[in-house]
């Protein structure tokens, strides 16, 4: 045998330190959207911070405008929402859409994303609900629905206005607490959005059921209520929430607003967490038809 390294030890080398580098460049890039922005938005009026992800269609055209999706709990939904949207205007189904996710900056843990969430889509400063509630609710401070709502209206809708190509077809996603936060926003500014998915809302079991005071407080002064607005639940979710998301529909539709259109939809076999993105599947399309723009 020679001195000096074989040239089959020479490859192992070389092979072994590709390795390492290409193994390291690996490690510092995140999976990404295509054709979607980033952006981290401070609120003045809830003192916080938001990542705003922007989903621009894949022919995104400055020539043009183009309907707006806003969804909540981006961590959970918005790829599902991006994704969908544009597979159906691919086959030609719908029309395109830019998807806005509202989700919160860094990498916070499930338990700090439930507490932040719950502090924007809660109404009340001291929630009841039966059973008490779980241990991330201990840092929660309540009520900060109102200051989520100023935050959409008046910085984060005008920020969306003033950077992209879109018209005034709005639409709102919403699940879990979302989905209440969205009945409240429905029931108290009517005018920000034409469309609502609103999905396993816990209607009955927070506080009391106040949504239904929501509805039945714009009741009392209004007969139009111009929207579409789809309702979705799972066969696994609570008694609870299958009923008084059944019970919401029914009172909507019963109270016969001018321009409204309601749908209630059940999903077999999914859980409270699952039908989240199954409604985004079943539901985005039918607001983004074709014929709804």
């Amino acid at each position: 045998m020679k001195n000096g390294l074989s040239f089959n030890h020479k490859v192992i080398i070389v092979f072994a330190l590709q390795l390492i580098l290409t193994s390291n460049t690996f490690a510092q890039k995140n999976a990404t959207i295509p054709w979607t922005i980033n952006t981290e938005l401070y609120s003045e009026e809830v003192k916080d911070t938001f990542l705003i992800s922007v989903a621009l269609p894949e022919s995104y055209d400055e020539t043009r405008e183009y309907p707006v999706v806003y969804i909540t709990d981006a961590r959970f939904g918005f790829g599902t929402a991006v994704e969908i949207s544009r597979a159906n205007v691919i086959d030609g189904t719908t029309s395109p859409a830019i998807i806005v996710g509202i989700g919160y900056p860094g990498d916070q843990n499930f338990g700090r994303i439930m507490q932040i969430r719950s502090r924007d889509f809660s109404t009340v400063s001291d929630p009841q609900v039966p059973g008490g509630w779980p241990a991330w609710a201990a840092e929660i401070e309540w009520g900060g629905a109102d200051a989520f709502l100023k935050f959409i209206d008046k910085e984060l809708i005008p920020y969306v206005e003033d950077n992209y190509q879109v018209n005034n077809d709005r639409t709102y996603m919403g699940w879990s607490g979302g989905g209440l936060f969205g009945t409240y926003l429905m029931f108290n500014r009517p005018d920000l959005f034409n469309n609502y998915l609103l999905v396993s809302s816990p209607y009955e079991w927070f506080h009391n059921g106040i949504a239904f005071e929501y509805e039945d407080n714009y009741a009392g002064n209004n007969d139009t209520l111009d929207l579409n607005v789809i309702l979705a639940v799972g066969t696994g979710d609570s008694e609870s929430t299958i009923e008084s998301n059944r019970r919401m529909s029914k009172i909507l539709s019963d109270r016969n607003y001018e321009g409204l259109n309601v749908n209630f939809k059940i999903f077999e076999n999914k859980k409270h967490y699952a039908v989240w993105p199954t409604a985004i599947i079943h539901g985005l399309p039918k607001i983004l038809d074709s014929d709804m723009n």
